[in-house]
Order: structure tokens, then C-alpha cells, then sequence
């Protein structure tokens, strides 16, 4: 599922990113609120993120269950200007960024998100180890439009020991430009 939001240039975005479903574990962009800052007309900007789909976890596989997901920003404008937003995660229900956690009732399956592909670097907030991301584009005049996106790579560790069921987890995607 796809969904997308809307603030004025210099402004922040807060969206309910994912609801994590583990054993069948699939992230789905719920809903979106926006928090701006100064209003100019420069240009706007709406963004976007697929839907991450982990499939079905087994506690006796010994390979790690890995997926990836797009987040993308695209922006309008009557102005010739590059466009950076920086793209936060935040830590969901476990509170903390590593490991990440989706619940099953009380039953958790630890999982992470990551800005590369081998998996080495947590997509966060910044702090601690974390590192969130910045996705430019460039408006080139009036009027005219630019996009960019980056990939999430998500990841439940092998022999993690959970009863079947359907686990979640909900993620703020916090964008600010």
C-alpha cells in the first residue's frame, strides 16, 4: 500500500509508517500528519513509502530474513532550488533502535531497518549509532517538479525462538526540509 502527505517547504513530517506483521511480516504505510514550520511558496513536497514485506519467519531457518522498501520525496515548485530532506526513523514500540521489536501480544520478534545493504548501518534519528538519510532533488523553474527516493533494507535475525502468530510494530517517518 502507498500513501503520501504534504508540507510547505521548510517544514517537518511526522508518518505512521509501518504496522510490522511478523511470521507473515509485512510493513504498510498507514497514515499521515503533517507538522510544518514557516510557510514559503517556493515549494512543496509530498512523500511516499511502499509497503515492506518480510513474508513468513521460521524460527528453524539459520538465514536471516531480509526485505527492502522505497521511501521517496517529490516536490513541486515555481523556483529553481536543490531540495534536501533528511529522512528519520524512529524506534517503534521497542523504544530503543537496536534491536528493533514487533509484538505479538507479549511475544517480541526483533527486527531492524537499515540504510545499506549489507545491513551495517540503522536507519534512525540520528542519535547514537543511528544515522537517518537525506534525499535531494532539484527543482529547475517555474514551474517544474523533482523527485528522489532511497531503499530501506529491513531484517529479522535467524533463531529467534517466537509462537506462530502475526506480530506489529508502528514507525514514524519523520521528514524535514
Amino acid at each position: 500500500m502507498m500513501s503520501s502527505g504534504e508540507c510547505e517547504r521548510n517544514g517537518m513530517m511526522r508518518i505512521p509508517m509501518w504496522n510490522i506483521r511478523g511470521k507473515v511480516a509485512a510493513l504498510s504505510l498507514m497514515s499521515i500528519t503533517c507538522i510544518c514550520g514557516m510557510a514559503h511558496a517556493a515549494y512543496s513536497c509530498t512523500v511516499s513509502v511502499s509497503g515492506m514485506a518480510f513474508g513468513i519467519y521460521s524460527p528453524v531457518n539459520v538465514s536471516d530474513t531480509d526485505t527492502i522498501s522505497d521511501v521517496t520525496v517529490a516536490c513541486d515548485g515555481d523556483s529553481n532550488v536543490n531540495v534536501q530532506a533528511e529522512v528519520e526513523l524512529s524506534t517503534g514500540a521497542s523504544g530503543i533502535f537496536d534491536p528493533r521489536t514487533m509484538l505479538n501480544g507479549g511475544n517480541p520478534l526483533s527486527y531492524n531497518i537499515y540504510r545499506n545493504s549489507n545491513r551495517s548501518r540503522i536507519w534512525g534519528d540520528g542519535s547514537g549509532s543511528t544515522r537517518t538519510k537525506r534525499i535531494r532533488c532539484r527543482l529547475k523553474g517555474p514551474p517544474t517538479s523533482c523527485s528522489g527516493s532511497s531503499t530501506l533494507y529491513g531484517r529479522i535475525p535467524a533463531g529467534q525462538t517466537v509462537p506462530s502468530g502475526s506480530y506489529a510494530d508502528t514507525i514514524i517517518v519523520t521528514i524535514t526540509y
